[in-house]
């Protein structure tokens, strides 16, 4: 004679067993998203946009009109190198702002490599994204061109 099989019951155990991996499978999501969130937000909150995508398209439209106000910026270990085409003529300044909190600009230093190139050392600033702003002016007549660009120190 064999003994009749009987039916697996549900236990106390198993119901906190399943009670546990429930939270615990909502908590990873939970806290997946939180690092999603804080790695990937630039930071970017946007304070009357109207006004100041109309000041952008102006500037925009102002820097494409005029060829000779061309500037790239290069970064590597915390140094920021410009390089300007109608670099003779230019004088160039800088700040730097936190995204998000535009109350605070830090000034930088900017020394003068040679004729259309300028460098701008970083490494004495806090680590994290920064956004820079780089006004360029021209002596001669008095106009200036505004680019921005993103920095992330290390």
């Amino acid at each position: 004679m064999s003994k009749a099989a009987t039916a697996p019951t549900f236990t106390g155990w198993h119901f906190l067993a399943w009670m546990l991996g429930s939270f615990l499978l909502v908590m990873l999501a939970n806290f997946a998203l939180i690092y999603v969130a804080l790695t990937t937000h630039s930071g970017d909150v946007a304070h009357g946009t109207p006004p100041a995508g109309m000041r952008m398209m102006q500037v925009s439209n102002a820097n494409a009109a005029d060829p000779g106000w061309t500037l790239s910026m290069t970064q590597a270990n915390g140094i920021i190198h410009f390089t300007s085409d109608a670099a003779d003529h230019l004088e160039l300044t800088a700040t730097l702002t936190r995204p998000g909190n535009f109350s605070v600009h830090l000034p930088l230093t900017i020394s003068a490599l040679d004729t259309g190139l300028w460098r701008a050392d970083l490494t004495a600033q806090e680590i994290g994204q920064w956004d820079l702003e780089v006004v360029l002016h021209n002596p001669a007549n008095g106009t200036n061109a505004i680019r921005h660009g993103r920095v992330v120190l290390p």
